[in-house]
């Protein structure tokens, strides 16, 4: 675990010990007057804030039909709208959240541990499941818990999306109500342990007495749609970045936009990789390729006999393999008794031609070119690679070790900052922001649109069966249905739970 998510915990749990200490030092009186006059109220682990100027505000909320005729138009056709995306949404989340919970390694593991199979029936699941096991885990949900499993930084963009998704969700009940003259209680901010959450208390008289189901079902389905619409922003903010037009698309190469020194030198910030061992690399495609190749392979250097004459050989010492301008390399064909300990820079300046065997080198004005190899004695997992950068770079750099670390040593863009106050890192981090609206604007549709209650589904699964009691009169099969809903939901946000925390401890413990 990193320490950063540590501490993250440790400033929860430290604050809410220095606060449930302060509040029992307050009189019950003084949290009275505290709530009197800021409307704050102190619980165990909750702080509620109620805002009485956002409340006026809404309920004085009203649209000048005169001045806004279409814009009043539009306003009446949203909430319409509203109704019919959360109804057609609702059978498709409730299948999507039963689908991930049963799609869990925790779930699977559990129902192959109960459940007996005979030897040939266990084959055929095990040979199923192998093929089967990457589609699995794409629907598998993810704990998001500040402090545990997400880092420092992850932390602020998962409070900053639940802030946003939460005040725009009860925002849509808050005018969808004021739309049908229904005047709200309250509107406040409620802050539970790590999580930041709005809250608007509509009156249960004027709701009931409203006779207008279709009303009520603008009311309920306006918070769905607010999470909608914030999933369509944060998908078109993801394919299309709004930071963009402080960035510039590099044609040729790779920026690098961070290096471990301690693993590769020569490499800096904001140089541009152009090839490696000459071949082109364009994106991160080209180089996670191009890296993969190379480490299957190994790649050698066309050569003649005349040039290597000019070479001095040197004794063989394995330390003279790592951190050294000087490699070993093995002549495959005409020389299979002794090895050369050539330098590369040399070596590079002879050919400009790579290879895996002989019959890739030309012949030359020497005769047939030999393909040698760099061998590394400690590592069969070693390789050269010749990396060429941007034109101010005269030397190419050279890279002696496995792939795959050069890959953890460096970080790459394609995006290039038309400023120089203006940091890559930018570029991403609202990239990422956008990636956690999206998720949490996800999750708040499908958990709020299970029909238990209080959430946002049932009220939808009991006005949807009253609409159609009424005007289908179809009591008994509608009320037995929403029953095994309502009991359904109540199985599956148990098994959340139950699965979230045993994820929780069994990652970290």
């Amino acid at each position: 675990m990193d320490i950063s998510p540590l501490i993250l915990l440790w400033l929860f749990i430290i604050f809410w010990s220095i606060y449930n200490l302060i509040r029992s030092l307050l009189t019950i009186e003084y949290q009275r007057k505290l709530y009197k006059n800021y409307g704050l109220t102190l619980g165990l682990i909750s702080i509620i804030i109620e805002n009485q100027s956002i409340t006026k505000w809404i309920n004085n909320l009203k649209i000048n039909q005169q001045k806004f005729y279409y814009l009043q138009i539009i306003y009446n056709y949203y909430f319409r709208l509203s109704v019919i995306i959360s109804y057609l949404l609702f059978p498709y989340a409730l299948y999507q959240i039963s689908k991930s919970l049963f799609y869990a390694n925790e779930i699977q593991h559990l129902f192959n541990h109960f459940l007996s199979f005979k030897s040939t029936t266990k084959t055929n699941y095990n040979g199923n499941n192998n093929n089967n096991n990457n589609n699995n885990n794409n629907n598998q949900f993810m704990v998001m818990f500040p402090g545990l499993t997400l880092s420092l930084n992850d932390s602020i963009y998962f409070f900053l999306s639940i802030c946003i998704c939460s005040l725009l969700h009860e925002l849509g009940h808050s005018f969808a109500a004021n739309r049908h003259s229904i005047k709200i209680d309250t509107f406040g901010f409620q802050f539970n342990f790590c999580l930041p959450l709005t809250f608007v208390s509509i009156p249960m008289e004027q709701y009931l007495k409203n006779n207008n189901i279709l009303a009520k079902m603008e009311i309920t389905c306006a918070g769905f749609m607010s999470n909608f619409l914030i999933c369509l922003i944060a998908l078109f903010c993801i394919i299309i970045n709004p930071m963009s037009i402080f960035f510039t698309s590099i044609n040729n190469g790779l920026l690098i936009t961070s290096v471990d020194q301690s693993i590769i030198t020569g490499l800096n910030e904001y140089d541009i990789i152009t090839k490696i061992n000459n071949v082109p690399i364009n994106n991160q495609n080209d180089l996670l390729i191009t890296l993969n190749e190379i480490s299957k392979y190994q790649t050698g250097f066309c050569i003649d006999k005349i040039s290597t004459k000019y070479i001095k050989n040197c004794n063989i010492d394995q330390h003279q393999l790592s951190l050294s301008n000087v490699y070993h390399l093995n002549e495959t064909d005409w020389q299979n008794y002794y090895k050369l300990c050539l330098p590369v820079r040399k070596i590079i300046e002879k050919t400009t031609q790579f290879c895996r065997q002989n019959i890739d080198c030309l012949n030359t004005y020497y005769g047939q070119s030999q393909c040698i190899y760099p061998i590394a004695i400690e590592s069969k997992s070693i390789r050269l690679l010749i990396i060429e950068t941007d034109e101010h770079k005269m030397d190419k750099i050279l890279y002696w070790g496995p792939p795959i670390e050069l890959i953890h040593a460096i970080k790459v863009t394609k995006m290039k900052p038309l400023f120089s106050f203006i940091t890559i890192d930018f570029y991403y981090n609202v990239e990422t922001f956008f990636r956690f609206l999206f998720i949490i604007s996800i999750t708040m549709i499908q958990f709020n649109i299970l029909p238990f209650s209080p959430l946002d589904g049932y009220q939808m699964l009991t006005l949807a069966t009253d609409y159609i009691e009424t005007k289908f009169k179809f009591k008994s099969k509608f009320r037995l249905l929403h029953r095994l809903l309502h009991l359904w939901s109540a199985i599956i946000i148990f098994m959340y739970i139950f699965l979230s925390i045993f994820k929780i401890f069994n990652h970290h413990y």
